[in-house]
């Protein structure tokens, strides 16, 4: 066979496995676990308060997260239960975020039902130990109509 068709053959090889290899490489590292620290990842359930602060008081209010990993994006849920004596409903959010580190994450949140104006950022820091996870947020408040800005600390 002559030299050139021999040549002309590789070079159309390559340019077709070429992508499909690149292809394989970005899905590895898209769903490589990026976030563990000492065997504990930041997927999964994690349960806490945020702390809100209220003019020269603060008011808690428990919440409970689920976060799932999809390549470097967070998504999840999150339930804020009522306080006994300033609301009677629990609130569901929808998480959306993303990862800047292995342990410093943001995550936008807002309310599952669109006709309900409330919404907000965390920014947050899982702890080296891999069990809690501490940050801070700021949002728009429904029952306060206003915007808002608090603490959270959640563990698992």
């Amino acid at each position: 066979m002559n030299t050139i068709i021999i040549v002309a053959i590789i070079g159309a090889t390559a340019t077709c496995i070429a992508p499909i290899v690149t292809l394989f490489i970005k899905n590895y590292f898209d769903n490589k676990e990026y976030i563990r620290i000492k065997g504990r990842s930041i997927v999964g359930k994690w349960k806490g308060e945020v702390t809100q602060e209220y003019g020269s008081s603060e008011v808690s209010y428990k919440v409970t997260i689920e976060l799932k990993k999809k390549g470097k994006k967070l998504l999840g849920t999150c339930r804020v239960e009522p306080h006994e004596i300033l609301e009677k409903k629990s609130y569901n959010l929808v998480l959306n975020g993303a990862l800047f580190t292995n342990e410093i994450f943001k995550i936008d949140y807002k309310n599952k039902d669109s006709n309900v104006k409330q919404f907000g950022t965390f920014l947050m820091k899982l702890l080296p130990e891999g069990d809690k996870i501490i940050g801070r947020f700021v949002g728009f408040g429904v029952r306060q109509e206003k915007l808002i800005s608090g603490r959270i600390d959640l563990s698992n």
